[in-house]
């Protein structure tokens, strides 16, 4: 038996019966120590008293900018699908957003919810391109927040060098797979490795999405704009939640270099829907930026729970058909 053969045998039997057992524990792990930290940093009563200072006019402001995030997330979205030949009303895509959210909240992963919702479009525009349009939409607005945040760190005096180097070498990884995406030669060149091998399927998917808005500059510029917008609009969400619990004076600019590093980190997935590593992120960012510890934590869990708001609209949209004409 050759060495190509044997070598990918021995990688998938090592990751088969000890990396995702391994997987499983560390996620345990993970949720219990950021518990156990929670509990010995956070003063609790202060925590618990932040969230009963909360007024119905600011839960109402809190979530009318996840709605409108949503909204512009959807246009983005529709921008992609009508350039590749669909045609698909907004309300329609804004829905599936929401399922989406949904979605996310029942499966342990993040992009569950964007599998979902390519399919559903897929039915009426095609499954290839709803997958481009949900890859397409996904990566400018992926790299638009990195392109924010590396700007606004320079107008930052609180955000660490270190920060800003993990923010430049995020941006350069996003450089390389978006090298890989587009050369078939180099995804031929490193496909000996295993897992390179596993996910060569989804560098083609992609790489098929970016050859279709080649030649469109247009529809690039008017993604990018609405990512811009998309992820200022995730900046003033954190200030907004940083108000309610008490921090009046957050730098806006650090909030830019620090949230690309939070959503990333928290997206990893170790535990499901990033629990325990989004709240320990949020505190370990914010803290260093000047928010008190029970700021911090009080400012995720916010963001979670309006999320979790967001997810049981979209599980009602999707139980209940009546609720899609909403």
């Amino acid at each position: 038996m050759s060495e190509s053969v044997i070598l990918p045998a021995i990688f998938e039997y090592f990751s088969d019966f000890f990396v995702k057992p391994l997987r499983k524990i560390i996620s345990f792990v993970v949720i219990i120590i950021c518990i156990v930290l929670a509990y010995r940093t956070v003063d609790l009563k202060a925590l618990v008293a932040l969230f009963t200072g909360l007024s119905a006019g600011t839960i109402v402001w809190l979530m009318l900018i996840s709605f409108l995030l949503v909204l512009v997330s959807a246009m983005k979205w529709k921008i992609f699908i009508d350039f590749l030949g669909g045609s698909v009303s907004l309300g329609e895509l804004y829905r599936l957003y929401l399922v989406g959210y949904f979605v996310n909240l029942i499966l342990p992963s993040y992009f569950g919810g964007d599998a979902v919702r390519s399919f559903k479009i897929g039915k009426s525009v095609g499954q290839h391109r709803a997958a481009a349009a949900t890859i397409l939409e996904r990566y400018t607005g992926f790299t638009a927040m990195l392109l924010l945040g590396i700007a606004a760190s320079t107008c930052s005096n609180l955000v660490t060098w270190q920060i800003e180097l993990t923010l430049f070498g995020l941006l350069i990884g996003v450089a390389i797979f978006t090298m890989l995406s587009l050369s078939a030669r180099l995804r031929s060149f490193f496909s000996w490795l295993p897992y390179f091998k596993k996910g060569q399927g989804h560098l083609d998917k992609i790489s098929e999405a970016f050859h279709l808005v080649r030649g469109a500059p247009h529809v690039l510029f008017e993604t990018y704009f609405l990512s811009f917008v998309y992820h200022s609009l995730t900046v003033l969400n954190t200030w907004a939640c940083a108000q309610a619990v008490g921090w009046m004076d957050p730098q806006l600019s650090s909030l830019f270099v620090v949230l690309p590093l939070i959503l990333t980190i928290g997206a990893i997935p170790i535990s499901p829907q990033g629990l325990g590593i989004q709240e320990g992120v949020f505190f370990f960012f914010l803290t260093g930026i000047g928010a008190s510890p029970e700021q911090a934590l009080g400012i995720a869990l916010i963001l979670r729970a309006k999320g979790y708001v967001l997810a049981l609209i979209g599980g009602l949209i999707y139980r209940f058909p009546a609720a899609r004409s909403i």
